[in-house]
């Protein structure tokens, strides 16, 4: 459910463009063309285009980019499960629309998960018990290996946090990076798996109470991030 999410968010249709010309195909405008009749009649150049046309073009479907940055800080130990899950879910849904994922854990470090092009086999383990959070690292490093901030297309970033950032200056920086990327039209989801978190600005709460219930929840939240995304 959640790939249909986001090939549906992904999807651009058809580019149609409109064309006057001389001769059809296309609707007739009588107006343009009593004006070519006239041009004729007096000897002068024809530059009256009576048909109109609608001619569509199919369009590169954007590659979707996907990054998730998992918190495995000691506050988050209770949650390690659900994240682990909601991890695998999310990677696993990106690669099936062809996307790049990239997935992290950060805790007093930063450990990769998942690298563009390998995407999780298995669910994987987090063992929450970290006494600090490297939030601004995990991000920069998902921004420079995905090129959220510089790509086009549907970018997306996933996470999952209670938001406790003991590290001096990781809130104010964090929230700084995580507006800096709204700005550049990264959809940013925080998801929120007890309802505590403390959400950043800009980016959308995605509450999972329910683990059956992930992956319709991540998919309505995605659609309503990107409609964020880009605002000043």
């Amino acid at each position: 459910r959640l790939a249909d999410a986001l090939r549906r968010a992904r999807y651009r249709g058809p580019d149609i463009t409109r064309t006057a010309s001389a001769t059809p195909p296309g609707r007739l405008i009588g107006r343009d063309a009593l004006a070519a009749h006239a041009q004729r009649r007096l000897g002068l150049p024809v530059t009256a285009l009576p048909f109109r046309a609608r001619v569509r073009r199919h369009v590169e479907q954007p590659t979707i980019r996907v990054a998730v940055a998992a918190d495995v800080s000691g506050s988050m130990g209770h949650l390690a499960g659900p994240v682990a899950s909601a991890t695998w879910i999310i990677a696993t849904a990106a690669a099936r629309v062809h996307g790049q994922v990239a997935a992290v854990a950060f805790g007093e470090t930063v450990t990769p998960l998942a690298a563009p092009g390998r995407v999780p086999v298995q669910v994987p383990v987090l063992a929450a018990r970290d006494g600090e959070e490297a939030f601004t690292t995990a991000i920069k490093a998902l921004d420079g290996a995905l090129g959220l901030s510089t790509g086009t297309g549907v970018r997306l970033l996933f996470i999952a946090s209670d938001g406790q950032l003991v590290i001096p200056g990781e809130q104010p920086e964090g929230r700084r990076l995580i507006a800096r990327l709204v700005r550049a039209g990264v959809g940013v989801l925080w998801l929120d798996p007890d309802g505590n978190a403390r959400v950043m600005p800009g980016a959308v709460r995605v509450p999972l109470a329910v683990a059956r219930d992930a992956s319709a929840v991540i998919g309505k939240a995605v659609i309503q991030a990107l409609a964020m995304a880009g605002r000043p």
